[in-house]
């Protein structure tokens, strides 16, 4: 299993002996990229990427593996952006599923797993059990927040997800879609404990009937600085 950056985001894949088992392809430069490095370690085709949602800065450029004749894999709920926002630069998926799809390849496992809407409508994780790795992208990045802007998240959604990923069993650290290749797995906790304390906080507020601007203002969580 190998971790890939382009930029600023991460990706994986499997060389396995019958083929390889990509993760996101991020974007056509970076798929290219991931693709010569998969190059160098192996003259097998790649047989499966694997989607972890929708956004296109993780969801472009799967093109040069679907020339290899890669099968696309996503969760259901990602078709509907991607035929309400078209990307020529986004290769349809071949295959959905709702709560788990598992792809076995040369004695290797990856299971694709969704929990709800969270970061996206659509975002999946793909465990690995032999590895004991998870690779979770954008739901936790390390001691950081979540990204500006939060277009399409479930707050609330999201931290019922961590709840779950806390729970799930099988592996001990995380692969991020940003930051470092591997994250220990109690990054989870904290960013799960982080987002229920903010939204108390700002719950507590509206309660009051504090303006946003203030409360933008008022609210610290000294405990995160």
């Amino acid at each position: 299993v190998y971790s890939f950056r382009s930029f600023f985001h991460r990706s994986f894949f499997v060389v396995t002996s019958d083929g390889v088992i990509v993760g996101d392809p991020i974007s056509v430069k970076g798929a290219q990229m991931m693709n010569a490095e998969i190059k160098k370690l192996t003259d097998k085709p790649v047989k499966y990427v694997l989607y972890s949602h929708n956004h296109w800065d993780h969801s472009t450029g799967a093109k040069v593996f679907k020339d290899q004749g890669a099968r696309i894999i996503s969760q259901a709920g990602c078709l509907k952006y991607f035929d309400r926002v078209p990307n020529a630069n986004v290769i349809r998926p071949d295959e959905t599923f709702e709560d788990s799809y598992e792809v076995k390849l040369g004695g290797e496992t990856v299971r694709m797993l969704n929990f709800g809407p969270s970061h996206s409508d659509c975002l999946s994780f793909a465990l690995l059990p032999r590895q004991k790795l998870l690779f979770l992208v954008d739901l936790v990045s390390g001691k950081s927040l979540p990204y500006r802007g939060m277009r399409d998240v479930d707050p609330a959604g999201s931290i019922e997800v961590l709840k779950k990923l806390e729970a799930l069993k099988g592996f001990n650290r995380i692969m991020p879609g940003h930051g470092p290749p591997t994250l220990p797995r109690v990054l989870i906790t904290m960013q799960r404990e982080y987002r229920e304390d903010l939204m108390a906080a700002v719950k507590e507020a509206f309660q009051k009937r504090m303006p946003v601007g203030k409360a933008r203002k008022q609210i610290k969580l000294p405990k995160y600085k």
